[in-house]
């Protein structure tokens, strides 16, 4: 059974009459990614926050790594949240080897293996001052990782990034968990890497999660959704309850949409074939997540 890195309970923080989380519980599994995604002022940062222990006076329970964060054992997490901070006037390496030092203990074979990991060899005697924001979100992530950390929180990672900045960061990311098989939550406004990135995804809203989505349920149980076009679809309808894989779900006027086991789907072509169905089209449909979000929450409002 795979380990639990973080268990949330009941997690409240109020701020005067206002609950800016509520109630909050989930869990998140050893080397899984979780997205956090929701409007501004849904309450994102500040549960990051609260997790990391920058916001005191909250309600419930955060584990990590089965210890509470309301004991004094030690930790083992990691972040980035928001724009990450370093001195200008001082190289990469300089900076990792200061926040190591200040944070546990400076160790060069740890600092070597995380700038490698990171691909900051070209640029890690360069003073920071002259970094692109690229490179101080990877130098970021760097310093996030200095503590060997079995979780990670990650805020807008690609915030600010051109597209090949946000593509490298994706990339990043899935390396680190494959390498380092670390947890990771995520917020993210570009729904179209978070869909790709994670494993599942939280929606937050006015301090509530909502919903929770599963991006690979489909490939875990094997199963997609198919659409098929046909000019013939009473006869299509007909013989596909013949088939006794397929699970329908909806019937238009020309168009019939089916649950199908994923890798059966040539087996599907081949029975319409020999029933003498015609079909123009068919393909696999699948919901974005960004129609998910505005199916769910209505827009991106700050609230």
């Amino acid at each position: 059974m795979t380990k639990e890195i973080l268990k949330v309970k009941n997690l409240t923080k109020m701020y005067k009459n206002h609950k800016a989380v509520n109630e909050l519980t989930f869990s998140i599994k050893e080397g899984e990614i979780v997205g956090l995604i929701g409007p501004n002022g849904a309450g994102k940062t500040t549960l990051m926050r609260t997790i990391m222990g920058l916001i005191p006076n909250h309600q419930g329970e955060i584990i990590i790594n089965s210890n509470s964060t309301h004991t004094k054992k030690e930790r083992i997490i990691g972040s980035m949240i928001e724009t990450p901070s370093f001195y200008p006037n001082l190289n990469g390496f300089e900076n990792l080897k200061y926040f190591a030092e200040i944070s546990g203990g400076y160790d060069k074979v740890n600092v070597s293996q995380i700038i490698d990991l990171l691909g900051l060899q070209k640029v890690i005697y360069k003073k920071v001052k002259s970094y692109s924001l690229g490179m101080k979100q990877r130098l970021g992530i760097a310093q996030a990782l200095l503590n060997q950390p079995k979780f990670l929180i990650l805020d807008e990672p690609t915030n600010g990034l051109d597209p090949n900045g946000v593509y490298e960061m994706r990339e990043l990311i899935k390396t680190i968990v494959k390498e380092k098989s670390i947890s990771i939550l995520i917020s993210s406004h570009i729904l179209s890497e978070i869909e790709v990135i994670c494993d599942r995804v939280l929606f937050i809203q006015k301090g509530n999660i909502i919903r929770e989505v599963n991006l690979r349920k489909e490939f875990e149980e094997n199963v997609t959704t198919i659409v098929i076009h046909s000019v013939e679809v009473r006869k299509l309808v007909n013989s596909i309850y013949e088939d006794n894989q397929a699970d329908v779900l909806d019937i238009g006027e020309e168009t019939i949409s089916l649950k199908y086991p994923r890798d059966q789907v040539e087996h599907l072509i081949r029975f319409l074939v020999h029933k003498k169905i015609r079909f123009h089209s068919i393909f696999e449909e699948k919901v974005s997540l960004e129609k998910q979000f505005f199916a769910t929450l209505g827009g991106n409002e700050i609230e």
